[in-house]
């Protein structure tokens, strides 16, 4: 348990540094799960929780995938979860190259004559097949109706995430969107090949000067200018002239 304890320490301490020797423990642990002592199950568990942090799948397939059809069936039970929960946390690029190892040993676990070991294996191949999709009904197209059933109800579980991408994925670069050229109204601007920015006009354009005034006409200048005497309208044509003043006499009758 204490050398367990201390491989769990390194893994989850040096990571990727530590995948050598990930690789060399993680067979002679696992075989550890055909113990009966929880704390050693425990610890064990442990170790297997820490090994997808210093290596992967495909790297380590050849130290545990002879263990999924191990004689003793609590190390089978062991290892075919490890798998089940590794494979969820696997890019599906290093899950594709793991296929032709992984997959006829697990088919190989759920004919087990164990029964806890069956279940175990069923759910685990849903979750594979989950993750893999079509690529994984070559292997299991001989399985009985009652055991796809399972399986397809397992692979159910499994819901999109960053893993269903390759490893070494980038996304594309953003699409660089043009501005289109503004549409130029001035005809001379049109006819020019070098486009320049308009200039403002010259102040002074277009505003009548004002007259020069002599210096000795300053005080003049704002003094308005009299205004000639209105004229009286000539008299009408059609206006008779006044009748002359009487003597006060009454007009001498004709003589007969």
């Amino acid at each position: 348990m204490a050398a367990i304890a201390a491989a769990v320490a390194l893994a989850n301490g040096m990571k990727t540094d530590f995948a050598s020797g990930i690789k060399i423990l993680i067979g002679p642990i696992f075989l550890k799960f055909k113990e009966k002592r929880p704390l050693l199950i425990e610890e064990v568990n442990n170790f297997a929780t820490a090994v997808p942090k210093c290596s992967s799948l495909e790297e380590v397939k050849e130290e545990f995938v002879p263990l999924i059809t191990n004689v003793a069936p609590g190390v089978k039970v062991g290892v075919i979860k490890f798998v089940e929960k590794t494979a969820q946390i696997t890019y599906i690029d290093v899950m594709q190259r793991c296929m032709d190892d992984l997959m006829p040993a697990m088919v190989k676990a759920i004919d087990d004559k164990d029964g806890t070991v069956r279940e175990t294996a069923l759910h685990c191949m849903g979750i594979l097949k989950g993750r893999l999709g079509e690529k994984s009904e070559k292997y299991i197209k001989d399985v009985n109706k009652q055991k796809m059933e399972k399986i397809d109800e397992a692979a159910k579980e499994i819901k999109p995430s960053k893993y269903d991408r390759p490893e070494n994925w980038k996304p594309p670069p953003p699409k660089v969107v043009k501005k289109a050229a503004a549409v130029v109204e001035d005809d001379d601007a049109l006819m020019s090949f070098d486009a320049k920015p308009k200039r403002a006009p010259p102040k002074g354009i277009g505003v009548k000067p004002k007259k020069k005034v002599p210096a000795g006409d300053e005080e003049m200048e704002d003094v308005a200018p009299p205004k000639p005497p209105a004229r009286k309208p000539p008299a009408l044509s059609s206006n008779k002239p006044k009748a002359a003043a009487s003597s006060g006499k009454a007009p001498s009758a004709p003589q007969i």
